[in-house]
């Protein structure tokens, strides 16, 4: 390749600009530097990149080609550049979250992340089989983002970042869709949907204990099966608000509840033995300052 980066930067940058003299004025070179770099890499090229007949430079219809190219090139260049400037800075390669909450409430805080640490490799997942405080405080650095259960094991420490309303949901076609209200016998008679359970149960949830019992692993799973009419779920309102505003879903009133929702609380976790790295730390800061909280049953 006898051409070099530089080239193929002045190139890109004449396209850009429409001539020689704004070119060099943006990189800071002379026009003579500029024209004699853009002349050097047609000859090494051996194809003519641009048309100067008229007062304003044209790219050849083979310089529009190779210019697509050479952007490409740049870029990949950039991206490499940013990719080493990122790991002499100490950012980890990868980070985990795990969430109970559904991740549309964390969006603002992982957009920006993308933003800042393009290079990291975020794994956000659902814990479906362990208990979530266990899973923080065992492996690599993590943060988890759970609902609160009132101890936490002493390694780890928290930030609380407000409450969610859970709420109990059928089919429009279910039986107990057709209640007013409802009170623990009656949701005893049907099918609950749960999250398959990991140790301790969340707070207040032990009423809902049933024989009858269907487990899944995520809250889509859990939306398909109540979707089926094929029994009742306590699922995040937010989530389902869509399906109750269409009517295919219907929340259940509780008796015993009459004015007061399901708030659980929610809580930024993390084990404080192990030093989270630069992106760890930035996202842990950045999700402490996002409260979620219900809002006319959505999440802000």
């Amino acid at each position: 390749m006898p051409y070099s980066l530089e080239q193929l930067k002045v190139f890109a940058e004449v396209a850009q600009s429409g001539s020689f003299t704004a070119a060099a004025q943006k990189l800071g070179k002379t026009q003579s530097t500029v024209s004699f770099a853009v002349a050097n890499l047609e000859v090494d090229l051996n194809v003519q990149l641009f048309d100067r007949s008229n007062r304003q430079v044209q790219l050849t219809e083979a310089g529009a080609r190779l210019l697509l190219e050479a952007r490409e090139v740049l870029a990949r260049c950039n991206a490499l550049d940013a990719l080493a400037q990122s790991i002499g800075a100490g950012v980890e390669a990868e980070l985990e979250l795990i969430s109970e909450v559904p991740l549309d409430c964390l969006m603002p805080p992982l957009q920006e992340f993308a933003q800042h640490f393009p290079h990291v490799r975020l794994h956000c997942h659902h814990p479906q089989h362990d208990v979530p405080q266990a899973v923080l405080a065992a492996g690599p650095a993590r943060l988890g983002v759970m609902f609160g259960r009132g101890t936490l094991v002493p390694e780890l420490e928290f930030v609380q970042l407000g409450r969610l309303a859970l709420t109990h949901v059928v089919s429009a076609t279910h039986p107990l869709a057709q209640l007013r209200e409802v009170d623990y016998t009656d949701l005893h008679r049907y099918r609950r949907l749960s999250f398959r359970r990991f140790g301790n149960p969340l707070p207040s949830e032990d009423y809902l204990e049933s024989n009858l019992c269907w487990q899944a692993d995520s809250d889509t799973s859990l939306l398909h099966l109540v979707g089926a009419g094929l029994g009742w779920a306590t699922l995040p309102r937010h989530l389902v608000l869509g399906h109750l505003l269409r009517g295919d879903l219907v929340e259940l009133r509780q008796r015993n509840y009459p004015h007061t929702d399901w708030l659980l609380s929610v809580e930024l976790v993390w084990d404080r033995r192990r030093a989270l790295g630069p992106a760890g730390a930035w996202l842990r800061e950045r999700i402490a300052t996002e409260a979620i909280r219900e809002t006319d049953a959505v999440c802000s």
